[in-house]
């Protein structure tokens, strides 16, 4: 039986609550670093360093930022970023051209390109790099633990992994017998889905639409987080309350 950590009982937790358990617990990770640095370390230098580096954070880390509603703490480390961009620009100074040069020329400016390099981030976004991390610490016990018949047990009854964590899933297998287990459980759920995704469609038929949706109900979100990862339960809740096309015409 391989050690019981704190990972071991979240992948367990997680497996319970459907979706992708790697998406969810990564999800979880990056939430409680945006949350911590706002309201712990928004004054922290080392932070404030890292996230001038990376001129804050991706699109996708930026929006779960400003979603947590501290105002403050995101006015803080941006108007750091901000600061430093202000005075790249200010002490910007292009060459001169000679007054018989032409004034226009083929191509970008090469001062104009320079410019541009000097605005890219100079780091990854660390809600990223902490995602990556906690990615691959999951992938990595779910795989170990998948030998213990309790730990299967859970996995075989689950949703199954998305398709880029079952991917990295397959590279960490080191028996033939981790892989079998793999590629089954996996097979299970998407048998499981398509069966369901076949019923949601059925029930779309004009002469079928008055028997109303079971388990297949959301199953055309969750074929597309099966593909790209799981989306938060608040944007699902978000896609389900929306009415079927057909019933807004």
């Amino acid at each position: 039986m391989g050690t019981r950590d704190t990972v071991y009982f979240e992948l367990v937790e997680a497996l319970a609550e459907g979706g992708c358990p790697i998406c969810r617990l990564a999800a979880k990770r990056v939430a409680g670093y945006l949350d911590a640095l706002l309201y712990e370390h928004v004054n922290d230098p080392g932070l404030r360093h890292e996230t001038r580096r990376s001129q804050g954070f991706c699109q996708r880390h930026a929006q779960e930022l400003v979603e947590l509603g501290d105002g403050l703490g995101v006015a803080l480390i941006y108007r750091d970023i901000v600061e430093a961009l202000t005075k790249r620009l200010k002490g910007f100074r292009p060459r001169r051209l000679h007054p018989l040069s032409p004034r226009r020329v083929l191509g970008p400016l090469p001062a104009a390109e320079r410019l541009a390099e000097e605005l890219a981030p100079e780091a990854r976004c660390p809600a990223c790099q902490m995602e990556e991390e906690a990615e691959k610490r999951y992938v990595g016990a779910l795989v170990k633990h998948l030998a213990e018949p309790d730990f299967l047990a859970s996995y075989r009854g689950s949703s199954g992994l998305c398709l880029g964590h079952f991917q990295r899933a397959l590279r960490l297998a080191r028996s033939e017998e981790a892989l079998a287990t793999l590629v089954e459980g996996q097979a299970q759920v998407l048998e499981r889905l398509d069966g369901e995704l076949a019923e949601f469609i059925r029930k779309h038929d004009y002469r079928f639409q008055d028997e109303g949706f079971g388990e297949e109900r959301d199953s055309w979100i969750r074929v597309v987080e099966k593909m790209v990862g799981t989306r938060s339960e608040a944007q699902r809740a978000t896609y389900l309350q929306k009415p079927p096309r057909w019933k807004e015409k």
